[in-house]
């Protein structure tokens, strides 16, 4: 209750400029372009059973370490007394304070990529905010759809931004740009957000509020994003942690307007069970779908292709009936198996720095450490002038995201 009283009163204060007109020369920039300011959310919530508060906070700490010196951010926190917490403690971790600014809001803490701010920029550098749809992930059976629904009118408005209206939902982590016209997204999340919908009115009002010229369609999820109310047991009898269903994020990112970062499996990971055919079959239609497509010119892409992480799995006792309606077959007391959302592809650009996940571990194959170093080394050369910063994110991944689903990012205002 007190929650809801304070956001009623946060949203009193705000009058929410929405625009149902078509936004004209606004279109969502890239994200290797310039930014200003980088939002995250301090959420810090476990989802192993074993994991502690700590181990998700190293990697919120690890992240603003890296990301400070090179752009501004805006912390969403509870009040001002949790900010003023905050500030201590990252002085300690010698995290430039000056950098960091808070906002207040005692909902939306996390996966901030999904339902937080979008922006939309024109010619002069002048921004408008893009208010979509939120309907926690196709799965609304709590009110916590309502409150991040509001998510990204309320931070575009309190801005100052004129609000652009649309009428679909969407999750930002499904949607990946060049900045030059083309936006990729996937059927599998789009059309199941969506029900009644097609991809012909779907595009057309991406078009309207983003800008965009092309929308690129993939066909489906990789295996540890797959949605595991909807997936159930998986080949080889594990879950997935949750999932998206499918987003972008997790497949493949623009490193520019001609090159696509893609990840793929070879034959031989392939070979190694159940599971990994799936994830081969996944994957390799949504790479041939990338291979064939075209720009906003009619030119072929510059493929790169990516490693994919070994399977992370864990074991996990259903905790009650909302966590056993995640996981069909199951009923509050059993013991599971899931496994982490991991993508090389869950990256953040943040102007001079790249933060990448990694994911091997003391214990763990020789092959992850391999695939660790093989990533790092095409981030480089993608990248070059750029910092690259690897971060061990696995107790996220097992949440279904990674650091980009904990960001969004705000243009720069002075076109490069």
């Amino acid at each position: 209750m007190k929650n809801y009283l304070l956001l009623s009163l946060f949203l009193s204060q705000i009058n929410i400029a929405y625009s149902q007109s078509a936004p004209g020369q606004y279109s969502f920039p890239a994200e290797f372009e310039k930014i200003d300011v980088i939002w995250m959310g301090w959420g810090i919530t476990t989802y192993t059973d074993t994991a502690t508060k700590d181990e998700v906070e190293r990697i919120h700490i690890e992240m603003l370490q890296a990301l400070s010196p090179y752009v501004r951010i805006r912390l969403i926190v509870t009040d001002s007394i949790q900010s003023k917490i905050l500030t201590q403690k990252f002085l300690v971790y010698q995290i430039d304070t000056s950098k960091i600014t808070y906002f207040f809001s005692p909902n939306w803490h996390f996966w901030l990529r999904d339902y937080g701010p979008i922006f939309v920029r024109n010619s002069r550098g002048q921004l408008k905010g893009v208010d979509f749809g939120f309907n926690c992930y196709g799965d609304c059976r709590t009110g916590f759809a309502k409150t991040a629904d509001m998510g990204d009118s309320i931070i575009a408005s309190s801005l100052g931004l004129q609000v652009i209206k649309s009428n679909i939902v969407s999750e930002g982590g499904d949607r990946e740009f060049n900045g030059k016209g083309v936006m990729i997204t996937n059927e599998a999340v789009e059309l199941q957000r969506n029900p009644g919908k097609t991809k012909q009115q779907l595009e057309a009002e991406y078009k309207r509020v983003l800008g965009v010229k092309k929308v690129i369609w993939l066909k489906y999820a990789s295996v540890d994003d797959s949605q595991s109310r909807l997936a159930g047991k998986l080949p080889t009898g594990v879950y997935s942690a949750g999932g998206t269903g499918g987003h972008v994020d997790e497949i493949c990112r623009f490193a520019d307007e001609r090159t696509l970062l893609v990840e793929r499996m070879t034959v031989k990971e392939k070979n190694k069970d159940s599971l990994s055919q799936l994830n081969y079959k996944h994957l390799e239609a949504n790479y041939n779908i990338l291979k064939n497509a075209t720009d906003q010119d009619g030119k072929p892409f510059k493929i790169i292709e990516m490693p994919v992480p070994d399977f992370i799995i864990d074991k996990h006792i259903v905790s009650d009936k909302s966590d056993a309606f995640s996981m069909p077959g199951t009923i509050p007391g059993d013991t599971i198996r899931f496994m982490a959302s991991a993508s090389y592809m869950n990256f953040v650009i943040a102007n001079g720095v790249v933060l990448m996940p990694k994911y091997s571990r003391v214990g763990f194959a020789a092959s992850q450490k391999e695939k660790d170093d093989r990533a790092l080394q095409i981030m480089k050369e993608i990248f070059p002038g750029k910092k690259i910063v690897q971060i061990d994110t696995i107790e996220i991944n097992f949440g279904g995201g990674g650091m980009h689903c904990l960001t969004q990012q705000q243009p720069g205002t002075t076109m490069q």
